[in-house]
């Protein structure tokens, strides 16, 4: 029988019991019944050591007859002998698996601080759900002597915003490990602590760049007029890592001195990998003359720095460059025609661009053509025929990037085309596209068509593919 059971926004929780049986799962669906509006059934399996082959039927029939009334299974909490069960037995597809933190005691959620893999979500959870109990445990681990402890409970108090702990922040931002500075560096901007400012000063000289990162972040957080240009400065290091803590600082500052400085940087910057990134930075600024400058970049001679300008002219919305970008579809560098064309698909939807780019179609190369299709998809223009023309292309890239850009603007023909093509072509990556149309736009008898296929086609990637759709209306 389960140890006890809650119900709370339109979820049912049932904690079992260490060695629950069939009949157990029967009581549950029982239980359920005497609820109305239940969304999801939660089955805490943190006292269940183990359960029997032979009962397991209890839990599969369970799952199968909650889901035909709309109600997710959920299994927290899951011990590695039942894991291990459910994972000889090829079930653990069937269930949705997770973690319901609120199962244990507070102890119990600070020793997930030292799992790599929980102490992110642990942490989340206890800021979340702050309280006076967690909050005197969180202070014993402030004076603890392991520095994961101590870096956990200065990252949590820091989320949770308490205040009271600035004291023991400062002093951490001198301890001896360096994952405690960090912690403690990054809380002090979220607390904003301007009295521990010079201190982070000090810290953008630290050998961990980890540290120095957490510090300018702080420092920009709290920024006044003086300090972009106190910042300037770790753009003349030369750690490119140093110089590029330095351009996303003053990006977060934002203002009008940061600009300018950023600018100027980008003209005397060497790296390309740098030099992409302040492009991306300054994106985020309100200039005006900064879609002029973007366009310019086009003819960089970096590919990155190419790349980040166009990502940038979407990112502003840079609607009055559409006929620029149109030129640039057939320039003779390849790149500049491949990056011109995937942003018209994000920032045009007029016929007179997908007319275009259709027009351009057999005049530029693989490359290009298959960001036609892309963003034809995109643009969402009725050009269903010119598509549809494509699927009996001898590229199979062409048929599938066809076959998808198909499907974002007339459901009828990419359904017909993808029934033709998951029996008929002869590229598994074409049948898998294929396999997600169908899957995603779900027509009737789609899971009688899936199982069909299941058996006929050949290919371990394609059954896998229709096996996720079909695993998800078991």
């Amino acid at each position: 029988m389960p140890i006890n059971f809650s119900f709370n926004n339109n979820i049912l929780k049932i904690i079992l019991s260490s060695s629950p049986v069939r009949r157990d799962f029967t009581d549950i669906l029982k239980l359920a019944s005497n609820y109305k509006n239940i969304a999801q059934l939660k089955l805490d399996l943190s006292h269940t050591d183990y359960i029997r082959s032979q009962d397991i039927t209890g839990l599969i029939s369970l799952k199968k007859i909650i889901a035909e009334n709309g109600v997710q299974l959920l299994l927290t909490n899951v011990k590695e002998g039942v894991y291990q069960l459910l994972e000889l037995m090829d079930l653990l597809p069937y269930f949705n698996i997770g973690i319901d933190y609120s199962s244990f005691s507070c102890d119990e959620l600070l020793a997930f601080f030292s799992d790599p893999d929980a102490a992110q979500q642990v942490s989340d959870y206890i800021a979340q759900n702050y309280s006076s109990a967690l909050q005197v445990k969180l202070y014993e681990l402030l004076n603890n002597n392991d520095p994961i402890y101590k870096e956990w409970a200065i990252l949590t108090m820091g989320k949770a915003h308490d205040t009271g702990m600035i004291s023991h922040i400062r002093e951490a931002l001198n301890h001896d490990a360096s994952n405690v500075v960090r912690a403690a560096a990054i809380v002090t901007g979220w607390l904003n602590d301007s009295c521990s400012k010079e201190k982070l000063y000090e810290l953008l000289k630290s050998n961990f760049i980890d540290v120095v990162s957490a510090a300018a972040i702080s420092i920009a957080l709290m920024a006044n007029d003086a300090d972009p240009e106190r910042l300037k400065k770790l753009l003349a290091s030369n750690d490119e890592r140093i110089r590029m803590i330095g351009i996303n600082c003053l990006g977060l500052i934002n203002d009008e001195h940061s600009y300018n400085i950023l600018y100027k940087h980008f003209l005397k910057e060497h790296s390309e990998t740098v030099r992409a990134n302040v492009v991306k930075t300054l994106s985020f600024f309100h200039e005006k003359e900064l879609g002029k400058f973007f366009v310019s970049l086009l003819e960089d001679s970096s590919t990155k720095v190419q790349e980040a300008a166009v990502n940038a002219l979407i990112r502003i919305r840079a609607t009055d460059k559409i006929k620029y970008l149109i030129k640039k579809v057939t320039d003779k560098n390849v790149w500049v025609g491949y990056f011109a064309t995937k942003a018209l698909g994000a920032l045009c939807k007029d016929a007179y661009c997908a007319d275009t780019l259709i027009k351009h179609y057999d005049h530029v190369r693989l490359q290009i053509k298959l960001a036609i299709l892309d963003s034809l998809g995109k643009i969402g223009i009725d050009c269903s025929d010119f598509l549809y023309s494509l699927l009996e292309d001898t590229n199979y890239d062409i048929r599938k990037e066809a076959l998808n850009a198909l499907s974002l603007i007339n459901k009828e023909k990419a359904l017909a085309a993808a029934y033709n093509l998951l029996e008929k072509d002869d590229n598994w990556l074409v049948r898998i596209k294929a396999v997600d149309i169908i899957g995603s736009y779900k027509p009737d008898g789609f899971l009688n068509l899936l199982k069909k296929r299941l058996y006929a086609d050949n290919n371990k990637y394609v059954k896998q593919k229709i096996l996720e759709y079909l695993e998800n209306y078991v």
